[in-house]
C-alpha cells in the first residue's frame, strides 16, 4: 500500500505542475496578444456585417497585405469566431484597394482558414485584381475550401440568393 500511496502523491504532483505549466502558457499566450495589438493594423479593417440577415466578418485590405498585418487580422479572426463555435460564417475579404500581399500574408490566411474550417460556411473575395483571384484559388487548392470571388460586395448578396434558390 505504501508503494501506491508514494505513486498516486507522484501523479499528483505532475498533475499540478501540468496545471500549472497551462496557467503558464495561457498567460504567455494572453501576453503576446497584447504585443501584437499593440501593433496597429494599417492597412486591414475587421469588422461585422450583415448580409441578407446572414452575419458575416469582414475584412478590408487596403495597400499591402503584410505578414504582420496578416497575424494580427488572423488573431482577430480567431477571436470573434471563438464564442460562436457551433455557428457557421461567412467571411468576406474586400480586397478591392489591395494592391498586393506578402506571400507569408497567404500563408497565415491558409492556416488559419483551415483551423477554422468547421466555422466557415463561405469566403468571398471583392477583387478587380486577377493576382489576387489568384491568390485566392491558390489559397483555396490548399485549404479544399471553395473560394469564390467576385468585383462587388452586391454580387455576393446575389450569389448567396441563387445558392438559396
Amino acid at each position: 500500500q505504501q508503494g501506491f500511496a508514494q505513486h498516486l502523491a507522484y501523479a499528483i504532483q505532475i498533475n499540478e505542475k501540468l496545471k500549472i505549466r497551462a496557467k503558464i502558457t495561457s498567460i504567455i499566450s494572453e501576453f503576446l496578444l497584447l504585443i501584437l495589438k499593440a501593433f496597429t493594423m494599417e492597412n486591414t479593417t475587421v469588422e461585422w456585417v450583415q448580409i441578407n440577415n446572414t452575419d458575416c466578418l469582414k475584412f478590408t485590405f487596403n495597400d499591402v497585405l503584410t505578414h504582420k498585418e496578416a497575424l494580427i487580422a488572423s488573431e482577430e479572426w480567431k477571436k470573434a469566431f471563438q464564442n460562436n463555435t457551433a455557428k457557421k460564417f461567412m467571411v468576406i475579404f474586400d480586397a478591392k484597394a489591395m494592391k498586393d500581399y506578402e506571400p507569408m500574408a497567404r500563408s497565415i490566411w491558409q492556416k488559419t482558414i483551415s483551423e477554422l474550417k468547421k466555422q466557415i460556411d463561405s469566403i468571398w473575395v471583392i477583387t478587380d485584381s486577377k493576382i489576387i483571384a489568384a491568390g485566392a484559388k491558390i489559397m483555396g487548392v490548399f485549404t479544399s475550401f471553395s473560394i469564390k470571388t467576385v468585383d462587388s460586395e452586391e454580387k455576393i448578396t446575389l450569389r448567396k440568393e441563387m445558392q438559396a434558390a
